[in-house]
């Protein structure tokens, strides 16, 4: 067999058989190249993901990573960070556009849209890798940005456990203004008893200067907070003496 497929050291940890077809110029058919990642799958020197996909490793977090072109972020993050030890099922990465889920050895990868706000990560060493994953303060804010995402049991016991800098407040904040009122609503009441005086006295300034409610998630009008004129319609309240 060729050389480019003979050398597996030679190849990135995540190999699409398209891209490695261009690159030999047509000299491997992508039945070829299908019949040799297969055999080297088999025998355990690479993973399959799906077809015409494989990875040289088997680390979710970085697989997840290069599979979408995102960060890891939410929950997942907060493992990354160590600041979370429990390992779920889904590893969580975040992207710029809607993409499908794929199962990876018996985990869930998926991908959470963030749209213009997927910014916003560094590079964690993982199983030999540089993982990208969202800072501290980006991993935060992604939480309160995709409620329907975000365990904030995790989330309170990491501000527990790891205050944010103040730093690291104004780059939250900075996210914060990016985004939506309902997020500002939820970063004020979530983040209220956490944050520094300004940061909580600016996002009241901002909940203040527009009437109306917002909703955490479900749009039901459970748990409202007049402070912050918000509806805990799934009980975020209830986690925040998590340690």
């Amino acid at each position: 067999m060729n050389t480019i497929i003979n050398r597996l050291d030679d190849l990135p940890a995540v190999i699409d058989t398209h891209s490695l077809a261009r690159l030999t110029h047509g000299r491997l058919t992508m039945r070829m190249l299908d019949y040799a990642l297969g055999k080297y799958a088999r025998s355990g020197r690479l993973v399959r993901i799906k077809r015409g996909l494989y990875s040289k490793t088997a680390d979710p977090f970085y697989v997840a990573s290069r599979l979408y072109r995102g960060y890891i972020g939410l929950s997942s993050a907060l493992y990354m960070h160590r600041l979370k030890t429990e390992v779920e099922g889904s590893v969580l990465v975040c992207v710029a556009r809607p993409m499908r889920q794929t199962r990876f050895l018996g985990k869930t990868l998926m991908p959470v849209n963030l749209s213009r706000l997927a910014f916003g990560s560094t590079l964690v060493q993982q199983g030999g890798f540089d993982v990208p994953v969202s800072t501290y303060p980006k991993t935060v804010f992604d939480m309160l940005y995709r409620p329907a995402y975000a365990n904030y049991f995790d989330l309170y016991r990491a501000l527990h456990e790891r205050r944010l800098a103040p730093g690291e407040w104004r780059a939250l904040y900075r996210y914060v203004l990016a985004a939506n009122l309902a997020t500002a609503r939820r970063a004020g009441y979530v983040l209220e008893r956490e944050a520094p005086v300004w940061f909580v006295k600016a996002l009241r300034r901002r909940s203040d200067s527009t009437k109306g409610a917002s909703f955490f998630l479900k749009h039901s009008m459970r748990g409202y907070s007049p402070a912050w004129r918000l509806f805990d319609d799934i009980g975020v309240d209830r986690w925040k003496n998590a340690e």
